[in-house]
């Protein structure tokens, strides 16, 4: 028994290497994006922007997540999965720095793209990863870099304003933040070189499965959940300002709205599989994003209640689309196929999402209109749940 533990060692010692390694790449791709939401009205006032080129900040870096996700699977043929990432972390980080002095609005948005094409493709390398080296729980493999984006999110949202304030200036809140994820870089570095140095080995596939349902629903359970979050992360500040809340509280608000689904991402990453089926998480949660957007929706009593709701399942809705994508997969080709379409279409429908809600904010004086879309894109979500479970196969449920 001890000889037999001490030739299982090493492997245990590579893979919790793997898990920081994840978590600490991760946390390097959301900051940048959610904190820009709690500041795209002093970035508005500052640059003399409207509603809807303000939001073009965060939907330029989703459509380009959504488009270069489609190729990932291409880009692992001639790169390893281990370079790849390093060089998206990289890119994230150098063109985020520089977004942040840039002395005009159409030189923030060049850069934006920059961003986004790396997020995009490394977002669709991270479930390869997953199904290779946790191929018997895939729902902690796509647990753990879920933690780390949606932990990454929270700092981005809840650090944004009080940076500004501590700075006066919103360029540094964003530099700052930026600066914080070149940390990430050699972390990743160093801690990955264990469990994925050399190569990932990929076996890539010639198209994406268009003619796949069970591809498809796995695609709009992520697109749906998608638009429902960074809908609110866009603007859910400015919608609580309009109610007569101060900056700080609605900055706050949001970063409430990215702290849940830390929450959310433990439970079905932890327990997911063994306390309940996957099938099970994924109907609560959908059910509970459509009562706590209902809730934001209607204005109604203990708004700080229902972004908890909307948050914690949205973090456990997005952990579980992304476990979707595993388990839709045969092996690591197939899965890397699968998450990039998912990712591609869902992050192109996704970032349609805050410039409609400026366009209906600058068109009818307010977000109501846009809020009630969200909750009708909850109840969607719901719709896709019931179509992803049906066509799963039973052992996967």
């Amino acid at each position: 028994m001890i000889a037999e533990a001490r030739r299982h060692a090493p492997l245990r010692t590579a893979t919790a290497a793997l898990v920081v390694a994840l978590i600490a790449g991760t946390l390097a791709m959301r900051p940048q994006l959610t904190a820009v939401g709690p500041l795209l009205s002093r970035i508005q006032d500052d640059l003399g922007e409207s509603h809807a080129r303000a939001g073009l900040l965060v939907t330029v870096p989703l459509l380009c997540m959504g488009l270069f996700a489609l190729p990932a699977a291409r880009v692992l043929r001639r790169v390893d999965a281990r370079a790849a990432i390093t060089g998206c972390l990289a890119l994230i980080v150098a063109s985020t720095l520089l977004r942040a002095v840039a002395p005009e609005f159409g030189t923030m948005v060049a850069l934006t793209f920059l961003f986004g094409i790396a997020a995009g493709l490394m977002g669709a390398f991270l479930p390869v990863v997953a199904k290779e080296r946790f191929a018997e729980r895939p729902e902690l493999g796509t647990g753990v870099f879920a933690l780390g984006l949606n932990a990454g999110a929270t700092l981005g949202a809840g650090l944004a304003v009080p940076l500004a304030n501590a700075t006066g200036s919103w360029r540094w809140s964003l530099g700052s933040m930026a600066a914080a994820g070149a940390l990430a870089v050699p972390a990743w570095v160093r801690l990955s070189r264990r469990s994925l140095a050399g190569t990932l080995p990929v076996e890539t596939v010639n198209r994406l499965p268009w003619r796949s349902p069970l591809a498809w629903a796995v695609t709009l359970v992520f697109a749906f959940q998608a638009v429902c979050f960074f809908a609110l992360n866009a603007w859910l500040a400015d919608v609580m300002v309009e109610r007569g809340w101060a900056d700080g509280s609605a900055g706050a608000l949001v970063a409430l709205l990215n702290l849940t689904p830390l929450l959310g991402v433990l439970i079905v990453s932890l327990a997911g599989g063994r306390l309940l089926g996957v099938g099970a998480y994924l109907a609560v949660s959908a059910t509970g994003l459509l009562i706590g957007s209902v809730g934001i929706a209607a204005g109604a009593p203990s708004t700080w209640g229902w972004v908890v709701l909307s948050g914690l399942s949205l973090g456990a809705l997005f952990a579980l689309s992304m476990t979707l994508s595993v388990l839709a997969g045969e092996g690591p080709g197939q899965v890397a196929a699968v998450a990039g379409m998912q990712l591609g279409v869902g992050y192109v429908v996704a970032a349609v999402a805050p410039v409609a809600l400026g366009l209906l904010r600058d068109t009818t004086g307010s977000f109501s209109a846009g809020l009630w879309l969200v909750a009708a894109t909850a109840g969607l979500v719901v719709c896709a749940v019931a179509a992803a479970l049906r066509l799963l196969p039973e052992s996967a449920r």
